[in-house]
């Protein structure tokens, strides 16, 4: 069977299409004038600045009937910007993360001794899973620290309980 060597115009890598420019920034644009005129509505109107709000909102009052997607206000980094500066939940729930990682018991590797053998595993399994990747490290290098210090003392007592006669 013959190969084709054939390079495709439509499969290239580099996608600039300088004609779209335009089009592309007359997008931006309107995307954060809908945005800013949809929150400052919300905010006169003492409503919560919400990412759904905005959407609604700005079918409303926009010239063309469409409005905002809501992804498009989480992509568009400037609408994004306007967006969570305005927004009291967004704050709430940034303010929130960022409480809970202050407050965050640092994970004691002193306790593997207490580990019992029939707990919940889903549980388990969640709880690693909101685990940062600094703490699931330090975590398991402790584990391999309990595993080696306790197979010494198994080999060392195993020495002393059946001495090798020669």
């Amino acid at each position: 069977m013959k190969t084709i060597n054939q390079k495709s115009e439509s499969n290239q890598l580099n996608k600039e299409r300088p004609w779209l420019e335009k089009h592309y920034t007359y997008k931006r644009n309107r995307t954060i004038e809908l945005v800013k005129n949809s929150v400052d509505l919300l905010v006169s109107k003492d409503k919560e600045v919400t990412i759904s709000n905005i959407a609604q909102i700005s079918k409303q009052i926009d010239p063309e009937n469409k409005g905002i997607h809501p992804n498009t206000i989480r992509v568009n980094t400037e609408a994004h910007d306007y967006y969570s500066k305005h927004s009291k939940t967004y704050q709430k729930v940034m303010n929130r993360s960022k409480q809970q990682r202050k407050n965050k018991k640092p994970i004691s590797t002193e306790n593997f001794e207490n580990i019992k053998p029939n707990r919940n595993l889903v549980a388990l399994q969640n709880r690693y899973k909101n685990l940062t990747k600094e703490d699931l490290i330090s975590r398991l290098i402790g584990a391999e620290e309990y595993i080696v210090e306790n197979n010494q003392k198994w080999l060392y007592k195993q020495f002393i309980d059946y001495p090798i006669e020669f």
